[in-house]
């Protein structure tokens, strides 16, 4: 099973020159106040060809450089984190994926609640609004905007259930379960739930008057759908995990045959939520797939089979099996209209020596 390794873009299999371009876009975005961090990193076939920072970690003119390791506030990436821990209870039979939750969780009641299974959640089809006024637990009690199974709408409040779910059936913290089951065997040095105090010095800060959500920062906060920090190196080694199906060194995270559901469209079918008159994503189980994104800003050079997952803070993961790779886009967002992710996508893309 490959484990990420720094390399030459000819060990790679990408174009140098187009390679510099990309470099070179990225430094010229940051250049023109179009971000005021950027961390990105590529790897294919387990080499790491980019993996480069331009910026400062927050708004003040003498504030230090962001770097290779900086540790970006990943937002809603939070969500495949959640549902391998999910999987990961699947697999040894803790957790039925098609059980109602509230099995696990009997306080979670509302009108219809009794029909939304882990499954519902996982695929963004419970009915749960995407935001609550309230706690997880609380999230059902004014009413499902639809029957389970029959809308596929994003949302958040459905994901901190799961956090609760996983905490549950785990009897550990999340953050805890989530830093012993995948984080700590993955090798994810600097990955965490809950922001980590201690590497202040070298995270990013969102920018006044940003209105994106980050996750909270130093509070203590741990929620399933969007408290996780992390480095693009952390993040990549979760991605070659996938991309590996279920692998990375001597660990097996998951079996390749739950990977596979993960990343196939579990929602063929049921209509789809519309945003800005576009429809969402298909979903798997904690990813979303990309072939065919229509929204502003979008990729159009990945395959068929690619799937990754966004944040709002400005991040961005993807894997691409039938190019055997992975790419981190990590974008301190300040404004939707600056946000280049398709032209950095599609520049990797285009790097690639068929």
């Amino acid at each position: 099973m490959n484990m990420l390794q720094n390399g030459t873009v000819r060990d790679a299999g990408v174009s140098a020159v187009h390679v510099d371009r990309v470099r070179a876009a990225c430094a010229d975005w940051v250049k023109k106040a179009m971000t005021p961090a950027l961390i990105v990193l590529a790897a294919r076939h387990g080499v790491i060809f980019l993996h480069e920072a331009w910026g400062r970690l927050g708004p003040e003119k003498d504030s230090p450089p962001a770097g290779s390791d900086t540790i970006f506030g990943l937002a809603s990436i939070s969500k495949p984190v959640t549902a391998t821990a999910v999987m990961t209870l699947v697999e040894t039979n803790q957790i039925g994926l098609h059980s109602p939750i509230q099995v696990f969780l009997p306080e979670f009641h509302g009108p219809g609640c009794e029909e939304i299974t882990v499954w519902h959640l996982l695929t963004h089809t419970s009915g749960l609004p995407n935001r609550s006024g309230g706690g997880p637990l609380e999230a059902g009690q004014a009413g499902l905007e639809h029957k389970p199974g029959t809308w596929m709408a994003y949302s958040n409040a459905g994901y901190d259930l799961l956090g609760e779910l996983v905490q549950r059936v785990s009897d550990s913290p999340l953050d805890a379960y989530i830093r012993r089951s995948i984080f700590e065997p993955l090798g994810m040095k600097d990955s965490t739930m809950i922001h980590a105090r201690g590497a202040v010095e070298r995270t990013i800060r969102r920018m006044p008057g940003t209105a994106f959500d980050w996750p909270v920062e130093m509070e203590g906060t741990c929620c399933g759908s969007s408290s996780l920090w992390g480095t693009a190196l952390d993040l990549a080694i979760f991605l070659q995990t996938f991309l590996n199906q279920g692998g990375y060194g001597k660990t097996r995270l998951l079996r390749p045959e739950t990977v596979t559901a993960m990343t196939q469209n579990q929602v063929k079918g049921i209509p789809r939520e519309l945003v800005n008159g576009v429809p969402n994503q298909p979903r798997g189980l904690g990813w979303f797939l990309l072939e065919g994104m229509r929204f502003p800003n979008s990729p159009t050079l990945l395959s068929k089979l690619s799937y990754g997952h966004a944040g709002a803070s400005g991040a961005f993961a993807w894997v691409d099996p039938a190019c055997d790779l992975i790419g981190v886009f990590l974008f301190a967002k300040t404004h939707p209209d600056s946000y280049p992710l398709g032209r950095f996508v599609d520049s990797v893309m285009r790097s690639i020596l068929r």
